[in-house]
């Protein structure tokens, strides 16, 4: 709670201890608040903040053990994780911490996340592994939520990065079932659309990188009807990225592989994304496509 925030909005509004209390709770309880971080009631505390014209959210958005600021520490590190900023990610998952008595989703997001960047940054495999598992197989064993799918998806990006291709085929054909099943829902109507998003763009990259180019670009095609529908744009400079690579394996002319690498360049520049923005760098060269 940041008391220093509301003690100094009360000054700035002329508000004494008194002033501010009345009709609301008494001076002292008012002090004791203010002095020595004793909170009152949600009721006397929202409307004390009504009158400072603060909302609780703004008082809790710094208090490290508020929902509010674990909702945005790992919606940035998610953020982040998708533009490639990868170091930032780190830093916003060190920044929180993550128990028993956390919340399921939270913990299933943290700890997915945590995985991600460990198998991105090539820091530990098994401690992805791990990570992934403790989802899939523990937080949602009954597989009920969106969390449990990611968590196939990250083991099938560690396996397929170590080179165990049956039991990353296997993962992989797990999700894609999930995801074609959802390919006939109308976009609007897909909630989660931001994590289907993300399994889109990994399984149209997995597809393309082993010639599977007509399933590779559905899912790829189908990520990107999301991102335009729910206006979602940080993810759509790699969907384009392997959308250019589908196209120049399917032999398509210059002019549309150039538009195309245009469009990956345009939405990289706007959301910053490094890996992107560096792929398209390359392009020039005749490098081939590695990003993560």
């Amino acid at each position: 709670m940041d008391i220093n925030r509301f003690v100094s909005r009360r000054k700035e509004l002329g508000f004494s201890q008194v002033q501010l209390a009345q009709g609301i709770c008494t001076q002292a309880t008012l002090s004791k608040f203010e002095n020595n971080g004793q909170i009152p009631s949600l009721n006397i505390l929202q409307q004390l903040c009504n009158r400072l014209g603060l909302s609780l959210d703004e008082l809790s958005q710094n208090d490290k053990d508020s929902i509010v600021y674990l909702n945005r520490q790992l919606k940035q590190a998610e953020i982040d994780l998708m533009i490639g900023n990868f170091l930032a990610a780190q830093e916003c998952l060190s920044n929180i911490s993550i128990n028993s008595q956390s919340t399921l989703i939270h913990q299933m997001q943290f700890y997915l996340i945590r995985g991600l960047l460990e198998l991105l940054l090539d820091q530990d495999h098994e401690g992805a592994i791990a990570d992934f598992k403790l989802v899939t197989e523990e937080l949602d064993q009954e597989q009920s939520t969106i969390w449990y799918y990611l968590g196939q998806a990250g083991l099938a990006l560690v396996y397929d990065r170590e080179q165990r291709a049956i039991a990353a085929k296997e993962h992989f054909k797990m999700v894609a079932t999930y995801v074609d099943q959802l390919s006939d829902t109308a976009v609007e109507n897909i909630t989660d659309f931001e994590y289907v998003l993300a399994i889109s763009y990994i399984l149209g990259r997995y597809y393309w990188q082993n010639n599977f180019l007509q399933a590779a670009e559905n899912y790829i095609n189908f990520g990107l009807q999301l991102a335009q529908y729910h206006h979602v744009t940080y993810f759509v400079p790699r969907l384009y990225m392997v959308q250019t690579e589908i196209l120049k394996a399917q032999g398509a002319d210059a002019s549309t592989i150039e538009a195309m690498i245009h469009q990956a360049a345009v939405f990289a520049e706007f959301n910053h994304n490094q890996v992107v923005q560096k792929w398209v760098q390359e392009q020039g060269k005749g490098e081939l496509y590695d990003a993560n």
